[in-house]
């Protein structure tokens, strides 16, 4: 009697570690940000333009303080290329613990340097109740678009 028990126990232990998909789901970078990009609104540079024009959304600049190539120096990214006007900055690690910043009925729009970063936090934002848009391609589709970032 006693063994079953074990080895109804270890059995139900195996088949928990090893049937959750999630689980033995292995994540790269690639995943976890294409994976966000599905799972919460992406909208263009042009359109977030006319939400910034309009007043109808606040942005939020996830960008933080970046470590140089060589690993020798670090750097402020927004400092370095600028912002977007009136944007604030929650970096991507701290999203979590400053949403008490934000208030739930108003519309936030994510970005960063590409787009990865602001996925991320517009989905963890999502997740949180917050409606929240992310800036596709970030600060260097808005330069390429030939919009101004702010020093």
């Amino acid at each position: 009697m006693k063994k079953a028990a074990i080895l109804t126990a270890l059995l139900v232990a195996a088949g928990i570690g090893f049937t959750s998909s999630e689980a033995a789901r292995v994540w790269t970078k690639q995943k976890l940000v294409a994976q966000a990009k599905k799972a919460s609104p992406q909208i263009t540079v042009q359109q977030a333009k006319a939400l910034l024009n309009s007043g109808k959304a606040v942005f939020i600049d996830v960008r933080g303080i970046m470590q140089s190539k060589d690993g020798k120096k670090y750097f402020n990214e927004i400092k370095k290329s600028g912002k977007i006007k009136g944007a604030f900055n929650i970096p991507r690690g701290l999203i979590e613990f400053r949403t008490h910043l934000l208030k739930k009925n108003q519309l936030y729009v994510t970005y960063c340097r590409t787009g990865g970063r602001s996925a991320l936090a517009a989905k963890t934002l999502k997740s949180m109740g917050f409606k929240v848009k992310n800036m596709a391609g970030g600060v260097m589709a808005w330069k390429k678009a030939g919009y101004r970032l702010y020093r």
